[in-house]
């Protein structure tokens, strides 16, 4: 702080001075907060992709499906009983993903608190519970949604007309 080299003014030049160690806590607190801050807009824009990529997944799923849902409903089945069966298949598929990326990201944990732990000495794991139980839920709400929407679209023409197209 104090004036800039070469100013002109009037008053004494203040100047800040502070040991190694403090100035580099300082210029690492300020990089830490600028990572900090790309990382979440990266993450952000990652959770975007994914939750089209999802919905995009469950729509065209549903879609290729009209045929198959008009015999459904042809053999009996009601609308709803339908379109719960898609809602099941898809919160199936969820639960399935859910587990693959848990020991995905399980493994993941592991491998870092081992290499943690070989230069530190002692094992740590922070295991990010909330953030699991945020991102399972997430998936299955929009997942569900998507599914039941889709699933109405599909199966709002009469089943008859739906079965006897040709694609």
């Amino acid at each position: 702080p104090g004036r800039p080299a070469g100013s002109a003014g009037s008053g004494p030049l203040i100047v800040s001075v502070s040991a190694v160690d403090d100035w580099v806590l300082g210029v690492n607190k300020i990089q830490e907060e600028g990572i900090l801050k790309v990382t979440i807009a990266v993450l952000g824009l990652v959770t975007i992709y994914i939750v089209m990529a999802m919905i995009n997944a469950v729509v065209i799923s549903a879609a290729a499906r009209r045929a198959e849902f008009a015999i459904l409903r042809l053999t009996g089945l009601s609308r709803t009983q339908v379109v719960g069966t898609a809602l099941l298949e898809s919160l199936t598929i969820v639960a399935v993903g859910v587990v693959v990326g848990g020991l995905a990201a399980g493994g993941t944990i592991v491998g870092a608190s081992v290499a943690v732990s070989e230069v530190v000495g002692t094992r740590i794991v922070d295991s990010p519970w909330a953030l699991f139980r945020g991102v399972t839920l997430g998936a299955a709400v929009i997942v569900s949604i998507t599914s039941v929407l889709t699933a109405l679209a599909a199966t709002r023409e009469p089943a008859v007309v739906v079965a006897g197209a040709r694609e």
